[in-house]
Parts: structure tokens; sequence; C-alpha cells
């Protein structure tokens, strides 16, 4: 079994290279997707952002497909990506529509080709996704300053990171053990092997789930904040 990010699924073995192939060849159904409104009225957004967001998304589907590891101390089955930065890159300079698109496009994917949770897995990384990039371009929008960057990322950060603890403690992870039989005590079982002072659901989050997050948000933010502006004048054109 395997928790990626927020959210459990078994490994298995897949065809990797097909997958990506399959996934890579999907880039334009993207834009199609969304100007045939799919996921917006198409009357609202130009061709300009259709393009945008489907680049953008493509990206972050496939960081979440090709880039995966944990961290040292934690449990070995949270498992880190970067699919959230190309998120934020959205936010910041497409706005808050954008952050909704890519998170749904990328969780869409994943469920098509990696979906062993029923789809848990993929509606817990987009709501965790949302709670982070969401407020963070809301704030921005007020003010596209690299000080007010850093206070969007923060509180972005913190909410996502309440979101995970509070989402995975009350509904996902009793979802898996009702959908799929996946108990808690297994996953305390399994967090034992890495961390001994995780002995039940409360010190899974307290030493789980909540420095996974954080360091996650840490990271993400960290490169987000070095390359948004470079990338502004781009996507902003």
């Amino acid at each position: 079994m395997k928790l990626s990010g927020v959210f459990l699924y078994p490994k298995k073995e897949n065809n990797t290279v097909l997958r990506l192939s399959v996934i890579l060849d999907s880039v334009d159904n993207i834009e199609l997707l969304i100007e045939r409104g799919v996921f917006m009225n198409k009357n609202v957004l130009s061709t300009s952002y259709i393009t945008k967001v489907a680049i953008l998304a493509a990206i972050s589907t496939l960081l979440m497909f090709i880039l995966e590891f944990p961290f040292p101390l934690l449990p070995s089955f949270l498992l880190f990506d970067f699919s959230e930065i190309p998120v934020l890159v959205g936010a910041f300079t497409l706005g808050p529509l954008s952050v909704i698109i890519i998170e749904l496009i990328k969780n869409i994917f994943h469920l098509i080709f990696k979906n062993t949770t029923m789809g848990i897995g993929e509606a817990a990384n987009f709501v965790v996704g949302v709670a982070f990039a969401l407020p963070a371009a809301i704030i921005y929008a007020k003010n596209r300053t690299r000080k007010n960057a850093l206070v969007a990322l923060a509180v972005g950060g913190v909410v996502s990171v309440i979101v995970a603890i509070v989402s995975n403690y009350y509904a996902w992870i009793p979802l898996y053990g009702k959908l799929l039989g996946f108990s808690e005590d297994a996953i305390v079982g399994m967090s034992q092997k890495d961390n001994t002072s995780i002995i039940d659901m409360k010190t899974f989050m307290a030493l789980g789930i909540a420095p996974f997050n954080a360091i996650k948000v840490i990271i993400v933010s960290s490169i987000t904040f070095l390359i948004y502006k470079r990338l502004s004048p781009i996507l902003r054109k």
C-alpha cells in the first residue's frame, strides 16, 4: 500500500512509458475539453487562457506521475511530488479559476490511469490542493508583489495543512476502511515501521500527515516563489 501525499493507494506494476505516452498524447485533448466548455463556460475563456491552463495542467499531471518519493523519518508510504508547482504558478499568473481547472484535470487523469482507490485518493488530492492554491491565488490577486506572494503562500500552506489533517481524520481514512477494507490499525502499523511514536490515528496525524504536508508546503512554496516571476511575463501575455 502507498499513501501518495494525502491519499492511499495500493502500489502495482504499470507500463510507465506507455502510460506517460498516453498522457502526452492527451495534452491536446485537455485543451479541447476546456474549449468545449467541459470545465467552464467557454464564452468566458480566451483561447490564450485555455492554452496556458492546458499546458500547466499537462505539466502538473506529468509531475504527479513521474517523480514521487518519501521523506526521511516520516512514514515511507507518504509520497511527495511536485505537481502543485504548476498549480501555484497558474494561481499567481492566471488567477483563482485556473487552480480549480488544473487540479481537476490532473486528478481526472490520475483517476483514469492510476486509480486504485475508487476515486477517494483523487478527491483528497483535489481538496487539499485547492485548499493550498486557491487562498494563495485570491490573496495574491489583491496585490501582485513578491512580499504579498510570500503572505499568500504562507496562508495557503497553513490552510492546506489544516484541511489535510481534518479531512484525513474525519473523511478520507474512514472511507478507505469502509470502501476498501484498509483499516486504521493497518495504517498505524505501517507507520510504526518508520516512527515508533505513532501509536494511533491522532499520533499519525500529528507525526505523519501534519509534518509531511508542512514540508511539502515549504518545498513547493519555495520553488514557486523562485520561478513564478520569471514565468509571469510569458503566461500573462
